[in-house]
């Protein structure tokens, strides 16, 4: 990708030289190339239920609903520490980002659980170290999140998808407009991409 008249293929270990010489315009349009490019175009191709590949990957007793829930969260994480300027510790960058560009997950349910320490607790902590959800799971029903009488919560993976892109979209707008939200991309993605 041609950006302010060098290109850049989206890897950093190709890219961090001509980086480091480069913009926090370049730098924003950088990551949001490559996010286009490692995460979010691939999984255009095999998450949602209408994408060219899902059928292949859904058969039987076979998903990727797991897979793409967990890269997901995994993506919220390092964009909470891009928002911040830090990486928190406790799942304290992932519902910053959460909160402010999904706010939908940021909910409490009927009996008092937040979406967003289920999300980090249970859902990402769970599939990231033990391959499960540590309670509840996926159930795609068009609703975000559906909580049994027994506390357990169901959410829907192709809408956390959804408005996972949506918040990408609003982050990278804020990166432009936002003092703040700039201040803490360049700190952080100074120290994680040109160190």
């Amino acid at each position: 990708m041609n950006i302010e008249g060098h290109e850049y293929t989206g890897f950093i270990d190709y890219d961090r030289v001509a980086l480091k010489k480069a913009s926090v315009n370049v730098w924003t349009e950088w990551l949001h190339f490559r996010l286009r490019n490692v995460l979010i175009g691939p999984l255009d191709k095999v998450f949602p239920p209408d994408s060219p590949y899902h059928t292949q990957l859904t058969q039987g007793s076979q998903t990727f609903s797991l897979c793409g829930v967990t890269l997901v969260a995994c993506a919220i994480e390092a964009l909470g520490g891009l928002l911040l300027g830090q990486q928190l510790a406790s799942g304290g960058s992932f519902k910053a980002w959460l909160k402010q560009y999904m706010p939908e997950w940021y909910a409490m349910t009927p009996l008092r659980v937040k979406i967003s320490d289920w999300l980090w607790d249970d859902a990402r902590n769970g599939l990231a170290h033990q391959l499960a959800f540590k309670s509840g799971g996926t159930e795609s029903n068009g609703q975000r999140f559906v909580e049994a009488k027994d506390g357990q919560i169901q959410m829907d993976p192709f809408m956390f998808y959804s408005d996972f892109k949506i918040g990408v979209g609003r982050f990278f707008e804020d990166i432009e407009k936002n003092k703040k939200v700039r201040s803490g991309f360049e700190v952080r993605f100074q120290e994680t991409f040109l160190k």
